[in-house]
C-alpha cells in the first residue's frame, strides 16, 4: 500500500464555516428537541395527575352507595386509570391472585362482567 496516494481533505475557509452553521444548527435542534420532550413530560404527568384526581372522586362518588371495601375502590381506581393487574398488585403490595379476587367481587358488585365494561362505567 503506497501512503503517499492517501488523499488528504482539502478543508476551505467556506467549508469549515458550513460545518460550524451546520453543528450550531444540529445543537439548536438538540436543545430543541429536549426542551420539547421536557414539555411534553411536564403535560403528560399534569394530565395523569388532573385525571386520576377526577376519577378517584368520580369513583368514590359512585362506588359509596356499592358496598366496595376501601381496598376494592383502590384497586378499581387504578384499573380505570389503565393500569394492568400486575401493576396494581406490586402498586399496593398484593398478590396478583388477591387482585383477581377484588376484581371478581367489584364485577359482582357492579353487575359487570369484564375489565372493559366496569372501565366503561367510569368513563
Amino acid at each position: 500500500m503506497n501512503l503517499n496516494a492517501v488523499t488528504t481533505l482539502d478543508f476551505n475557509d467556506s467549508s469549515i464555516a458550513k460545518v460550524a452553521t451546520n453543528l450550531q444548527i444540529l445543537r439548536q435542534q438538540l436543545y430543541d428537541d429536549i426542551k420539547a420532550r421536557s414539555l411534553l413530560d411536564d403535560s403528560i404527568s399534569t394530565l395523569q395527575h388532573l385525571r386520576s384526581g377526577c376519577t378517584s372522586k368520580n369513583i368514590e362518588k359512585q362506588t359509596s352507595r356499592l358496598g366496595l371495601t376501601d381496598r376494592e375502590v383502590q384497586v378499581l381506581d387504578l384499573l380505570v386509570q389503565g393500569e394492568r393487574p400486575q401493576f396494581i398488585a406490586n402498586s399496593l403490595a398484593i398478590s396478583i391472585n388477591t387482585v383477581r379476587r377484588h376484581l371478581s367481587s367489584i364485577f359482582k358488585k357492579l353487575n359487570v362482567n369484564s375489565q372493559v365494561a366496569c372501565i366503561e362505567m367510569f368513563r
